[in-house]
């Protein structure tokens, strides 16, 4: 099998649209499974208000049990899929991805077991919108995980790519790893999902796949950065040191060592944490800068295009228009380390003198 981490492998291009693609597919079979669950539970529950918490209970995973694999069949389906095309475009004629049945119906069970507490408490509609959205992470989850276990079979890279505008701390954690093999110890979280999660499993090999919007190497420099904020690992290390022993011990049972006596685990998960707490509150100021940005711009009369909420028709026509000025909105800095570009006779550029505090940059549009 390690053999095949010598594949030769072709340099592919991934637009966002393609992997938006494949995951609008695989969330109209979750609405579809929520939507079919959801009715069937709420038709239960009329035809049975007599029924006590167990019998709600024990319909609902018996229901879950034969309905969930017809949809999960289906997302897993659509991942195998998925890999065909870009292992198509990788040149992995020997890759076949297979279906694996990844769900695992004991966690299923347990998490319609906790569900039913809002029946004890007489809340009979906030359990079925849960049990609605648990049976759509199943089936979502069913695809990120079936398309991890091929990709372990085959002993491919595989990178954890945010599809949202918005990303949480922990999958902005995984996200920056890249492309690694599922042996690799980094690998072990990353087919961790919660709910709502917006994450595409997506097979590759390093410096041979690129996608549009994701760019691992910078999201982990941002990653190093929130590091650095904190101290850096050095002073974390420190900070577990100084944690309380009864804290630290915390620590260690929800991280269980590797041999007797082992903490390292336990750190790393601690270390990992606060840096994701430091992540998130960079992207709160991101957030907020990022919206009052659009206020300015709605307030000036700059409307900034959302492509999935506009027809075919007028995306081409936004890309026209934005391609003839697009060179305007990005200066290039003139100096030692980026000299004077060839310009071409008889051909419009604009130079600006960009000034911050005391020190002038010249920059160059063209």
């Amino acid at each position: 099998m390690a053999g095949h981490r010598n594949r030769k492998t072709n340099t592919v291009q991934l637009s966002r649209k393609t992997i938006n693609r494949y995951q609008s597919l695989v969330d109209k079979q979750a609405e579809r499974a929520g939507d079919y669950i959801g009715s069937a539970v709420a038709a239960y529950m009329d035809r049975h208000p007599e029924a006590s918490v167990a019998e709600t209970r024990e319909f609902v995973v018996q229901l879950m049990q034969a309905a969930l694999p017809n949809f999960t069949e289906l997302a897993e389906t659509l991942s195998c899929d998925f890999m065909d095309e870009l292992c198509e475009a990788y040149g992995w004629p020997d890759v076949k991805p297979t279906i694996h049945d990844t769900t695992d119906y004991e966690k299923v069970e347990r998490r319609i077991h906790y569900l039913a507490n809002h029946l004890t408490k007489g809340d009979e509609q906030r359990f079925k919108d849960e049990v609605t959205e648990v049976t759509k992470y199943f089936v979502r989850r069913s695809a990120q995980d079936n398309m991890v276990q091929n990709c372990r079979d085959a002993d491919i890279r595989y990178a954890r790519v945010p599809s949202g505008l918005e990303t949480c701390a922990f999958c902005f954690m995984l996200a920056s790893r890249g492309f690694v093999y599922h042996s690799e110890e980094s690998a072990g979280r990353m087919h961790e999902f919660h709910p709502h999660c917006d994450c595409t499993i997506v097979p590759g090999a390093k410096g041979r796949t690129k996608i549009d919007g994701y760019d691992p190497g910078v999201m982990y420099d941002n990653w190093k950065t929130c590091c650095d904020a904190l101290g850096g690992t050095k002073q974390l290390e420190e900070d577990w040191r100084a944690l309380p022993a009864s804290e630290r011990a915390e620590w260690v049972a929800r991280h269980p060592a590797k041999y007797k006596g082992d903490t390292a685990s336990a750190k790393q998960a601690y270390i990992e944490s606060r840096i994701m707490r430091e992540v998130a509150r960079q992207q709160e100021t991101e957030t907020a800068v990022y919206r009052a940005l659009l206020r300015d711009l709605d307030a000036a009369g700059i409307e900034v295009v959302d492509f999935r909420r506009i027809s075919k028709v007028d995306e081409s026509i936004a890309r026209k228009v934005f391609a003839e000025f697009r060179q305007l909105l990005t200066p290039r800095i003139v100096d030692a380390e980026h000299p004077m570009p060839f310009l071409d006779n008889r051909e419009p550029f604009v130079a600006v003198l960009l000034r911050k505090r005391e020190k002038t940059n010249l920059g160059l549009i063209y």
